[in-house]
């Protein structure tokens, strides 16, 4: 036999020696919330068991036991932090300290190892969103950056392909997007209503009623048009009456409306809508 490949009581001591030394090694292991976290520390139950070898030399299942205040590891840098909500049952990875940070965590900056431990389950950092097959996110973007609820139902998509910025509700009953070749459209209730914000101007469509309140007044520049009559048929004459008793019409009660009474005015501008109703 090869002697590379015999083995003896030396060899099968060494073995040993390096199972239990890997055994001892901690890197990082799967873990769940146990409380709800006030966005700073966490407490974390382990969800792989340990074996346990009893007196009797059989071996049994144990779960480890639970980490207290660890920190959280938020991503960010540069001034800027992402943060999210942390709560019980949520899944992630805690990963093993080297060393001990107790120093560091109360005082931050360079600071002594006041503790002689290593790998201590007492030290480490919990990194959020690390997920089991049966809590798999759905319908994840393959082709965009997204910020969304689990559901699915509020997102805010970031397309570098289609150069769109989206956000959208309410599973896209509502949603407003940025795109750098069609401007920007708010669109509600299922596009029932729709604004559009682009190079040629600004379009409104809507399914029901639009309403415009201005408490200081609406002060309209340019030509309006319209193919169908406005407000009726008071509004209809005045349009039928030409272009010069609109503009009449509507100088004249502009005028009106920073002088005289508020008896004098409407009866003035009674007056003169009847006489451009007349025309």
């Amino acid at each position: 036999m090869d002697p590379r490949f015999q083995w003896d009581d030396s060899t099968e001591t060494l073995e040993a020696l390096a199972d239990d030394l890997a055994a001892r090694i901690r890197i990082s292991i799967p873990v769940k919330l146990t409380k709800d976290s006030d966005g700073h520390t966490v407490s974390l139950q382990p969800l792989i068991k340990a074996v346990q070898k009893k007196p009797d030399g059989s071996l049994s299942l144990v779960s480890l036991p639970m980490i207290s205040d660890i920190p959280i590891q938020h991503g960010g840098g540069g001034g800027v932090t992402v943060t999210h909500p942390h709560k019980e049952g949520d899944e992630g990875v805690f990963l093993f300290s080297h060393r001990s940070i107790d120093a560091w965590h109360q005082q931050g900056g360079e600071q002594p190892q006041i503790d002689a431990r290593m790998l201590s389950h007492s030290d480490g950092f919990y990194l959020p969103n690390v997920r089991s097959m049966p809590r798999k996110l759905q319908n994840v973007s393959t082709t965009s950056t997204q910020i969304r609820s689990d559901d699915g139902k509020t997102v805010s998509d970031l397309n570098p392909t289609t150069g769109t910025i989206s956000h959208s509700v309410d599973g896209g009953k509502h949603v407003t997007t940025v795109s750098k070749d069609n401007g920007i459209t708010h669109s509600a209730d299922n596009g029932q209503h729709v604004v559009s914000l682009t190079q040629n101007g600004i379009s409104m469509k809507t399914a029901r009623a639009l309403a415009v309140e201005a408490k200081a007044g609406m002060n309209v520049l340019g030509k309006i048009t319209s193919d169908k009559p406005i407000g009726g048929g008071i509004l209809a004459g005045v349009l039928q009456g030409g272009i010069g008793a609109i503009v009449g019409t509507l100088l004249t009660l502009g005028a009106l409306a920073g002088s005289g009474g508020p008896s004098e005015r409407i009866q003035q501008a009674r007056y003169i809508i009847t006489a451009a109703w007349v025309r």
